[in-house]
């Protein structure tokens, strides 16, 4: 005898179908955002280094055409926010080294906004909390935009001390500019010998050295490398001794980093407070609504409810944009 399905059997299932599939879209935005263009780019790295430079052109010959054949979302996007900030999306992903366009990278940020917004409808059943949700998780590709793109600059400027003293040696041994970078490309880590190395490669192609230079600076969101920038450009019009541009180069940097090091290690009790007061109200949050529901459903049920809610949020994105700004006015 077959039993019938009752409404609480009808909803049970729906919700479970509805997490199944948020769960897809967050796997998939996972794949396509993480681990899809670290592969690629593992394998853009190889070839250079292993110097495959028919590889190397092929890679960017294939690269210039994905890029021209724009699909109907990006023309999507390109009108309704603009081909600027599309532009200027490409240039941070690029210095965050996700090669990825930038319509993949907001069709993620849908994705989860999508994944929020089914969680915080259907699960806790109440639209402005799938809002607000959706609206979290869709930052949170741009947080790690951005501090992707914080790690690959501070690597980077760590780096920046002995590629100089590097080259300066390379120099005085007789070695034009381009084979020096040649030999950083080859002798150093990720990222300044990718980008050295690719610098290098640009110029085997029939690239100028001060427009692939400029190149690199567009890749790379470093304000000392823009000063090795400036000096070569400079150097090469007016002439002068590079090596020992590159040694000064060099020690400026290094003290410059030394200095970094202690603010930043006298402000860390300032960036930890921080973080632990924006943190500390959200987990609270949740973890009420877990355990003793009914006292929190006074702020989702009703409209007064709501209305602290959504001051409270904004209140401490107020909050984390101010701490924010004070630290980093401190550490600059």
């Amino acid at each position: 005898m077959m039993s019938t399905m009752t409404l609480r059997d009808f909803w049970y299932a729906v919700i479970l179908s509805l997490t199944s599939v948020a769960l897809i879209l967050l796997a998939v935005a996972i794949y396509q955002f993480l681990i899809e263009p670290s592969s690629k780019r593992r394998k853009v790295n190889q070839r250079v280094r292993e110097g495959y430079q028919e590889q190397l052109e092929k890679i960017q010959i294939l690269k210039e055409r994905s890029e021209a054949r724009a699909g109907w979302w990006l023309k999507l996007l390109t009108i309704f926010l603009g081909g600027n900030r599309i532009i200027k999306l490409r240039t941070q992903m690029l210095q965050a080294d996700l090669h990825h366009d930038p319509g993949a990278f907001l069709r993620i940020v849908l994705y989860l906004f999508i994944v929020g917004f089914i969680i915080g409808t259907w699960l806790l059943r109440n639209s402005l909390l799938g809002l607000l949700l959706g609206g979290g998780l869709g930052i949170i590709p741009f947080l790690y935009l951005k501090w992707q793109r914080q790690v690959k600059t501070r690597k980077f400027e760590v780096q920046m001390p002995d590629a100089m003293e590097l080259l300066a040696r390379s120099l005085r041994a007789g070695h034009t500019l381009p084979s020096a970078l040649q030999l950083i490309g080859q002798e150093m880590d990720h990222p300044i010998g990718t980008e050295m190395g690719i610098a290098y490669e640009e110029q085997q192609f029939g690239i100028s050295t001060p427009e692939s230079l400029q190149h690199m600076s567009e890749r790379v969101e470093s304000m000392d490398l823009r000063y090795f920038v400036a000096a070569v450009l400079i150097q090469q019009e007016t002439g002068g001794n590079l090596a020992e541009l590159m040694e000064s180069i060099a020690h400026v940097i290094r003290s410059r980093l030394n200095f970094k090091s202690k603010i930043r290690s006298l402000t860390a009790m300032g960036r930890i407070s921080a973080t632990i007061m924006i943190i500390v109200p959200i987990v609270t949050f949740f973890l009420m609504m877990l355990v003793v529901s009914h006292y929190e459903k006074v702020l989702i049920s009703t409209s007064k409810g709501r209305t602290m809610l959504v001051v409270g949020v904004c209140l401490i994105l107020v909050g984390s944009y101010l701490l924010r700004k004070i630290i980093n006015s401190v550490e600059i």
